[in-house]
């Protein structure tokens, strides 16, 4: 790979649109903002936040790794209330894990709502 952002963009795109899991997905995406913003990051739970100090083009990726880390959160999210909802209706309770995910939830809904006011 080259020392061009623009040669490495075009790669790393290609590859983004070719893998099939959101893991692959997103290991592409996170290879792509740390060649343009020229920053290894260790934790790869947080997305880095958008910075003038950065290229157009590195905070493009970077409000695209935020996009599908969004996507990935949302469908865990569908996938553990489903499993909620199953348990409740065939159990008539929920199990310790799915009560503090939900709890967390809750808390974190809350959180976000009193922030904005």
């Amino acid at each position: 790979m080259t020392n061009c952002n623009l040669c490495g963009s075009v790669y790393l795109y290609l590859i983004v649109k070719d893998t099939k899991t959101d893991e692959e997905e997103l290991n592409a995406l996170w290879l792509e903002v740390e060649i343009l913003t020229d920053i290894k990051y260790l934790n790869r739970k947080i997305p880095p936040k958008v910075s003038d100090q950065f290229s157009d083009e590195a905070n493009k990726a970077i409000e695209n790794l935020k996009d599908l880390n969004q996507r990935i959160n949302n469908r865990n999210d569908v996938r553990s209330l489903f499993r909620m909802q199953r348990e409740l209706k065939d159990e008539g309770e929920m199990s310790p894990e799915v009560y503090l995910w939900w709890v967390n939830r809750y808390y974190n809904i809350k959180k976000s709502i009193f922030k904005q006011i």
